[in-house]
């Protein structure tokens, strides 16, 4: 896990960072010692409580010790789990299997939704993404290069809803506007490894959003342009992008270019659903080369409703 935050001029700097074994414990010679930030909210979410040197998380139904693995004290729904001994954690699979609040383990499931968000499948594979098929009937059934609709919410039973419509059963939004990075973080899911953003410094964000967004949170000021201004190299970029974006959106190419030499390539495609529009952005460099590429979909009022990152 990651702590950061922003300096004035849009850097990220980070202030803690934090490395776990699989059932929770820190790995402390290559962590922020905790005195250093005085966050003390650390494997998934939970307070780490420290006094009287017990170094255990407190999970609300109960206490939990990283260094055993096992809970202090018996499992409320311990006869729901009769099998298992009323102090595991996780089933002894923190990998795939969370317990959220100390009193009943639930699956990481990945799920999957058509273009119009009805649930077709999900699968217990400790990935709490929520991905966006859009041809179902043509799907080879990899995530490789599938948009993100959202992430799963904890304690909902996706497995159950398959047919249902994403929206009724209910997500985290993917929403760039709220989350400057991917995934978001979420107290019940232990997420390793987080991406904090850095400032548009000559690179891209990790996090998804308008390309356009990010070179003016950077300071840059963008002047629109035509192709005669590009140079060869450029040119022929632009050449390229036209020939892969869809052909609904050819006629709608702008450019743009910004104070650095860099210039974005922005074409507008129509959605299904009258109103709504998917925005292609490729940026290049002076050079001619490709150094950041972003789909982003937006409903028919405008609100964002998933980015995705095609560089």
């Amino acid at each position: 896990m990651v702590l950061g935050d922003s300096t004035a001029v849009g850097y990220a700097r980070v202030l803690q960072q934090t490395h776990y074994y699989p059932f929770g414990m820190r790995m402390s010679q290559i962590s922020t010692p905790l005195t250093t930030t005085g966050n003390d909210y650390l494997y998934n979410g939970k307070q780490y409580q420290d006094d009287f040197n017990l170094n255990w998380y407190d999970y609300g139904a109960r206490f939990y010790d990283p260094a055993l693995g096992r809970w202090h004290s018996v499992d409320p729904l311990a006869e729901v789990y009769y099998d298992w001994s009323p102090y595991n954690y996780v089933m002894n699979n923190p990998i795939s299997q969370i317990d959220p609040d100390g009193m009943s383990v639930a699956s990481i499931t990945s799920t999957f939704v058509d273009e119009h968000g009805k649930i077709i499948e999900y699968r217990n594979d400790g990935d709490p993404t929520i991905y966006i098929v859009p041809n179902p009937e043509n799907w080879n059934g990899e995530k490789e290069g599938l948009a993100v609709y959202g992430y799963e919410k904890p304690g909902v039973e996706y497995g159950r809803n398959i047919g249902n419509n994403i929206d009724n059963v209910g997500y985290i939004p993917l929403d760039p506007r709220v989350y400057p990075f991917d995934p978001p973080i979420e107290q019940d899911y232990t997420i390793e490894s987080i991406l904090i953003p850095a400032a548009f410094a000559g690179k891209i964000y990790k996090g998804l959003r308008s390309l356009s967004q990010i070179l003016k949170a950077g300071g840059k000021n963008l002047t629109k342009i035509k192709d005669s201004d590009l140079n060869p190299s450029q040119l022929a970029n632009l050449k390229r992008f036209q020939g892969k974006i869809p052909s609904n959106s050819k006629n709608t190419v702008e450019i743009v270019r910004d104070n650095s030499g860099n210039v974005i390539f922005r074409a507008t495609s129509p959605g299904k659903v009258p109103g709504s529009q998917a925005v292609y952005e490729k940026m290049v460099n002076g050079s001619g080369k490709t150094v950041g590429y972003v789909k982003t979909t937006y409903d028919n009022v405008g609100n964002l409703v998933h980015a995705k990152n095609k560089f």
